[in-house]
């Protein structure tokens, strides 16, 4: 038995249309079955629980970082000689020449960029950091004979900002 919803009508069997108003009972379209039943259900649910959690907690926990890992962290420049880019272009077109092994061309882009290199010994305090490029201020040079650092007027690297391979300054 199937009951018209339009003038309530009761008709036998399953009919398409009601014999009294024309009112549609069935529908062309077939109801699929749901895509998950029963504990499958419960089981996706609790998944997608556990994972939201998971991440809520990561951020939630603090983390242990060396302070060469944060912007603003003052660092020695590890052992060898570093390009030193005026901009990340620069340091960019630099790194090109040196894996080409043209050292006249990258000179030439060092002194046209204003570029130089920073060999290790200096401090020097991180100000931003890229994907495999940071950027730095140089500070000074560490004396061996004393100990300290020292920032002598005449070194021209000394206030300058610029990039280096990320690497250089990693502890």
């Amino acid at each position: 038995m199937i009951e018209c919803p339009s003038c309530r009508t009761s008709h036998e069997g399953q009919p398409r249309f009601c014999q009294n108003c024309g009112y549609r009972l069935v529908s062309d379209r077939k109801v699929s079955p749901p895509l998950l039943t029963g504990p499958q259900k419960w089981i996706i649910a609790l998944l997608v629980i556990g994972i939201f959690l998971m991440v809520v907690l990561a951020h939630l926990v603090p983390t242990t970082t060396s302070p060469s890992d944060l912007t603003g962290g003052v660092v020695m420049v590890n052992h060898g000689r570093w390009v030193c880019g005026s901009s990340k272009e620069a340091h960019d077109e630099i790194t090109k020449w040196v894996v080409l092994k043209d050292n006249e061309e990258m000179l030439q882009v060092m002194r046209r960029t204003n570029s130089f290199a920073l060999p290790d010994g200096y401090q020097v305090k991180i100000l931003d950091r890229g994907f495999a490029t940071t950027k730095v201020r140089v500070l000074g040079w560490l004396d061996p004979d004393d100990g300290k650092i020292h920032a002598y007027p005449e070194d021209n690297r000394i206030g300058r900002e610029c990039w280096v391979t990320t690497e250089a300054v990693n502890q």
